[in-house]
């Protein structure tokens, strides 16, 4: 890789304007992409730092969260999508029948959150666990909230979740996830 292609910790935290500390856990959360010399210094890639300062930007033009939830029975999703009017919090919500959908909807704009049943048909819940384990995956910077019948001890004997997940099982528990909403928002 050229020189060109990478900025220091210490770099990275200046472009961002945050510190050498938030840096790397920006990278230990997968934030961004980085990699150790031979020395022990990490080096970010540039171009996650443009995509993580580009989709902050985009973020922050918003004035609500945009949510894409992918359910295929249809009384779950109006159920989820009164839940989260009742609150009356900043929210967009985008609902999908199937997670292909989903994903073409997400090339052409990001939600900060996306909820997605893990029994969807054409997608393995295993596949997405694994998926989600990689770090260079397609919803990486996206938080993201599974919903299952199934309970957690079954979803943690597939995959430890990783930070940016959160897992809720039906009947869905409606303060906690008022309280994960409530927090997303105010982060706007």
């Amino acid at each position: 890789m050229s020189e060109q292609e990478f900025v220091t910790t210490r770099q990275a935290a200046e472009v961002i304007g945050v510190s050498y500390t938030t840096i790397q856990r920006m990278v230990e959360q997968g934030l961004l992409k980085a990699w150790k010399t031979t020395g022990g210094h990490r080096r970010i890639s540039r171009a996650s730092l443009n995509a993580y300062i580009t989709g902050k930007a985009s973020r922050k033009l918003r004035s609500q969260l945009l949510v894409y939830h992918v359910e295929k029975q249809e009384e779950k999703r109006q159920q989820l999508a009164q839940m989260l009017e009742a609150w009356k919090l900043p929210l967009q919500v985008r609902a999908f029948n199937d997670g292909i959908s989903a994903l073409v909807a997400i090339g052409q704009e990001r939600p900060d959150v996306l909820i997605i049943d893990l029994l969807m048909p054409g997608v393995s819940a295993f596949d997405l666990l694994q998926l989600l384990q990689q770090p260079e995956h397609p919803l990486e910077g996206i938080d993201i909230v599974l919903t299952s019948d199934m309970d957690n001890d079954m979803v943690q004997q597939w995959a430890s979740l990783p930070a940016n997940v959160v897992f809720y099982g039906y009947p869905l528990p409606q303060q906690q996830m008022q309280g994960y909403f409530q927090a997303k928002a105010q982060m706007l």
